[in-house]
């Protein structure tokens, strides 16, 4: 058994054996985690859950399941210290297959937005980015589910977020775009406002307020807006986060947006960048 572990290796379910005591164990059972040991020269043993795995070298998926549980522990309040020892586990190894690149985890949730006229919310998201940067694995874009909330006015979805991207340059920093829309009890869908905000780029968990807002029409348009419903949209969602045309729109300012993210960061320190 492993200096500082409750458990020893043989009883934890998986194919490794006798010869695999050696390997270090990574565990998080109940809100609690624990790496035991040093790291290993190949591959790192863990257990997320009562559920146990090999963390081979070379392994991308591997270290997508590491860094998932880094995020895991960060958003469940842990630790400091657990935290920074996880992600210096996660700094330390050479998992990836694209080595090679700087790469980025996104992983974090859009909690649920308050201010807007009315309830029944659900909100479109996306993820924009230049074009030196490389999904590797993750959805860039999504919808959340409607929520009618029966006590107070904000709208929860707590709706999750995972993105891995590499890159080879800072320009082009990812940008997360909102779009909030109402659906009335008719299910019909009226545009409540758009908005974008920078994914921060210092490593750490972050709560964010993005705050939209909504073209505003000639006073006809408003007329028929409060009778029919509609309004008028953006005919390019590019319009949201870039270009010198959003400037000349007339806007009304509308409700907030909150997210929270974990931020990652591996091997910018070879382009210069300290994390």
């Amino acid at each position: 058994m492993s200096p500082g572990c409750s458990q020893p290796h043989e009883d934890l379910p998986g194919p490794w054996g006798e010869g695999e005591k050696e390997k270090n164990e990574v565990r998080l059972e109940g809100g609690a985690a624990e790496h035991c040991g040093a790291v290993g020269s190949s591959s790192v043993f863990f257990r997320v859950a009562g559920v146990g795995g090999v963390l081979e070298e070379g392994s991308l998926d591997g270290y997508s399941q590491l860094v998932r549980l880094v995020a895991m522990v960060s958003l469940r309040r842990s630790s400091q210290p657990l935290i920074d020892a996880l992600v210096s586990l996660v700094n330390e190894r050479t998992w990836s297959k694209a080595h090679h690149m700087a790469e980025l985890h996104i992983i974090g949730q859009i909690i649920g937005a308050s201010g807007f006229p009315q309830s029944s919310l659900f909100c479109k998201w996306g993820i924009q980015t230049g074009g030196a940067w490389r999904l590797l694995s993750g959805l860039k874009e999504g919808q959340t589910q409607v929520d009618i909330p029966q006590i107070g006015e904000m709208a929860y979805w707590s709706h999750p977020i995972d993105l891995h991207y590499s890159t080879k340059g800072l320009q082009g920093w990812p940008k997360l775009h909102l779009q909030v829309w109402h659906q009335d009890s008719f299910g019909r869908c009226q545009l409540y406002g758009y908005g974008y905000c920078h994914v921060p780029s210092s490593p750490g968990q972050h709560r964010l307020q993005c705050v939209t807002w909504r073209p505003v029409g000639t006073w006809q348009e408003q007329l028929a807006q409060m009778f029919v419903g509609g309004g008028p949209q953006l005919r390019s969602p590019d319009l949201i986060y870039s270009g010198a045309d959003r400037y000349r729109l007339h806007t009304e300012a509308m409700g907030t947006v909150e997210l929270e993210l974990c931020i990652i960061l591996r091997h910018f320190e070879r382009y210069g960048v300290e994390s």
